[in-house]
């Protein structure tokens, strides 16, 4: 592993908390500012540059505090266990190395989603403007039963998943020991979960209560839309969002009056399917 040099922390060094949505934010920050390989990463050094930047700050006036303390209490213990003799070597430095492995890549998930959040928080905003000429937007029944749908746009995957990008940050911390399942598999298994019936991407989201499995479902209705083989449509704007395959899409598209937009509450338990067959 290469030598990492430690950020110093002056007595009165400040950050404005307002620039980290959570404690994720502040680790990358911290890597960034080091400009250290992820993979290269000195979890000691980085433990305490953490810790230092704990202490600088007051708690108190901070909403998520706790999850900058499970932060704190994660990255000790893998300091620790890392420093600490070993009874039985083979069996510990294995647990240790997992816990640090899964740890890494739970940084390089939220990395990729920030980055891929930011791109498209760029393009809400003209989103945002297209229906605010047209006036206070305000769902009625009606709206609910009209006929047809709208493909959906990067910007609408945002507003829909926008409600709980602040959650997932936050929580993030709280979800490192889980196991890490590769993007692919949860693409692989969407896409057979829209082969059978359409997908209600609320009703993955309530699912799970793990935050990994929100970004990495999110992520893989942008990439297969990306590929097409899969399609996103909303029957009002900023109502639910259905994926289903090209060919159930035409067929909706293509539907009469009479025929109305899938309902999601009939929408089976999707994400339990994608967890169990991990």
């Amino acid at each position: 592993m290469s030598e990492v040099n430690q950020i110093e922390l002056p007595p009165n060094y400040k950050v404005e908390q307002e620039c980290f949505s959570g404690p994720m934010d502040l680790l990358l920050h911290l890597i960034k500012k080091d400009e250290v390989d992820i993979f290269e990463l000195d979890i000691s050094v980085l433990t305490n540059q953490y810790v230092e930047y704990i202490k600088s700050i007051d708690l108190n006036n901070i909403e998520n505090a706790g999850d900058f303390l499970i932060m704190a209490a994660t990255l000790l213990e893998i300091k620790s266990r890392a420093l600490l003799p070993h009874d039985d070597e083979e069996g510990d430095d294995a647990d240790d190395g997992e816990l640090r492995a899964n740890f890494i890549q739970q940084l390089l998930e939220y990395k990729k989603f920030k980055r891929l959040s930011q791109e498209l928080v760029g393009q809400q905003n003209e989103f945002l403007e297209s229906y605010a000429s047209q006036g206070n937007y305000k769902p009625s029944p009606e709206d609910e039963k009209t006929k047809g749908t709208l493909k959906v746009s990067l910007n609408a995957l945002v507003l829909s998943f926008a409600k709980i990008i602040k959650e997932t940050a936050l929580d993030l911390a709280t979800s490192l020991r889980t196991v890490v399942v590769p993007l692919e598999d949860y693409m692989e298994k969407l896409k057979n979960l829209v082969s059978e019936k359409a997908a209600s991407f609320f009703k993955l989201r309530e699912e799970s209560n793990d935050p990994s499995d929100w970004v990495s479902v999110f992520l893989s209705i942008l990439e297969l839309g990306k590929i097409r083989a899969t399609v996103s449509s909303q029957a009002i704007p900023f109502g639910d969002i259905l994926i289903m395959t090209p060919e159930e899409a035409e067929k909706l598209t293509a539907s009469t009056e009479e025929t109305t937009s899938p309902n999601p509450t009939q929408v089976d338990d999707n994400l339990d399917s994608l967890s169990d067959q991990n």
